[in-house]
């Protein structure tokens, strides 16, 4: 599975590239699932005052009629805003272990998927898994995004954990079977991401997330930002 996008909608310009950009990706079939975020956060007043927020879910529900579109929710008002019009959710780094927003999506008809924290554990990763699959009575993915290491550069973002990945995949293939890696947030730089993604599709990892917009411009993580012919050039 390939789930690409942008990374937030802040306007309605953004909006409209990503309406454009959804019909680029169907008809160069580069993805399954469609991913944008409309609520700010991140780690600055800036990041977190953006996005266009609940006015957003329109534009995401019209994009859910073309390739089935996600979001991430950060609150229960968030999500109730959500339901319905979307077919699939994601819960963010920073809420991954808020048990309050998870235990609310035991009602979502979609897929659910948590962003693993960058400083959770192997075995919290894995908690968290089997408390939301309690919870909801079904499966669900988690999103490996890069963990925290003695080497993080200020452009580069976290360290994809490849020895996690390789624990789950010996230890948890029911977990593994419902892992994506996180090409873009995992490395932080665009000339980075071919290269996790080869490294992990050669260790079996079967779903995939990237950032993209038409022409790899953006107003938020330009670093690690491709156009529709990059993506194109990783996968094919």
């Amino acid at each position: 599975m390939i789930i690409a996008g942008p990374c937030l909608i802040n306007n309605t310009v953004d909006a409209e590239r990503a309406v454009a950009l959804v019909f680029q990706l169907v008809e160069r079939e580069l993805c399954d699932k469609f991913r944008v975020k409309i609520f700010g956060g991140g780690t600055s007043v800036e990041k977190y005052k953006s996005g266009i927020g609940t006015e957003g879910f329109k534009v995401l529900s019209e994009i859910n009629k073309i390739l089935p579109c996600g979001t991430e929710i950060q609150t229960d008002g968030q999500y109730y805003n959500a339901k319905g019009k979307l077919s699939w959710l994601w819960v963010g780094a920073r809420n991954s272990q808020n048990y309050g927003l998870l235990a609310t999506l035991r009602d979502f008809d979609g897929d659910i998927m948590l962003k693993r924290g960058p400083g959770q554990t192997i075995q919290e990763l894995i908690g968290i898994y089997d408390i939301m699959s309690t919870l909801i009575g079904k499966k669900i993915y988690v999103i490996e995004r890069g963990i925290n290491t003695f080497d993080r550069l200020n452009d580069s973002r976290w360290m994809p954990d490849i020895k996690g990945a390789l624990i789950i995949k010996n230890e948890y293939p029911s977990i593994w079977d419902r892992y994506i890696i996180d090409c873009s947030h995992s490395v932080g730089r665009k000339e980075y991401v071919a290269d996790i993604y080869k490294a992990f599709k050669e260790i079996g990892c079967k779903h995939f997330m990237f950032e993209c917009t038409i022409d790899g411009y953006s107003e938020t993580d330009q670093r690690h930002m491709l156009s529709v012919d990059e993506l194109a050039g990783i996968l094919k």
